[in-house]
């Protein structure tokens, strides 16, 4: 039983039901140039990452559903509570939605036959928190990472260990998000600096999304990382 199979089993929204969204070229064609894993928000479902950024039809796109049915969509994790509108997040959940993902980083590079260093992961909201979580964990896994709306959820000043293999990274956020506070921006950047990685980040006056500019920097910068691999 291959690596997807077990994805596919352990999810409860059950085996009928589609768990990863793909687009990009046919695996009977060319090798694809490259892999974006996205990782959609919490109550969004695998389609919410299909059109936000306009990527060459060469690189593949790879969307897992995550596990737990919240209306309308689902969600990685079931925040625990929360403090002046933030949500809390358990560690122990955030530990297995990080070994979720990297269960699905790694299906799709075997089964597209994409390496790591042509990999991108890419997260929204819940899902920017998450993909940061993974990138402080597993580096290994990609080239670059993308995120909006988002912070890296543990302590910022412990979670991000030095790295040999330093990331490309975009963090963007917004001034007028009640979400995500100036200083969690701030620190979840300066952790991933320090640990060695190679990081742009944006702070825009939006709300909690992803607006039209940062999705044409967030392109960008995916298709130049691809380019330099």
């Amino acid at each position: 039983m291959g690596v997807l199979d077990r994805v596919r089993r352990r999810h409860p929204s059950g085996a009928d039901e589609p768990v990863v969204h793909r687009t990009g070229p046919a695996r009977s064609a060319e090798h694809a140039t490259g892999l974006v894993v996205g990782l959609h928000g919490y109550g969004a479902t695998e389609r919410q990452l299909e059109t936000l950024f306009p990527l060459p039809a060469t690189i593949v796109t790879v969307v897992p559903r995550a596990p737990f049915a919240v209306e309308p969509g689902y969600g990685w994790w079931l925040p625990e509570s929360t403090q002046d509108g933030v949500e809390l997040a358990p560690s122990a959940a955030i530990g297995r939605a990080v070994d979720l993902v990297g269960e699905h980083v790694r299906a799709a590079q075997l089964t597209e036959t994409v390496s790591a260093d042509r990999t991108v992961l890419v997260g929204y909201s819940q899902g920017a928190g998450l993909a940061l979580e993974v990138a402080a964990r597993h580096p290994e896994l990609f080239t670059g990472v993308v995120t909006g709306a988002g912070w890296l959820l543990a302590d910022p000043h412990s979670a991000v260990a030095a790295s040999e293999r330093p990331l490309d990274m975009l963090i963007m956020n917004g001034s007028l998000d009640p979400v995500v506070r100036r200083e969690d921006h701030d620190a979840t950047i300066a952790s991933f600096i320090e640990a060695g990685h190679r990081v742009e980040h944006r702070y825009d006056p939006v709300p909690h999304v992803i607006d039209e500019a940062q999705a044409r920097a967030a392109a960008g910068s995916i298709e130049r990382w691809l380019a330099d691999a």
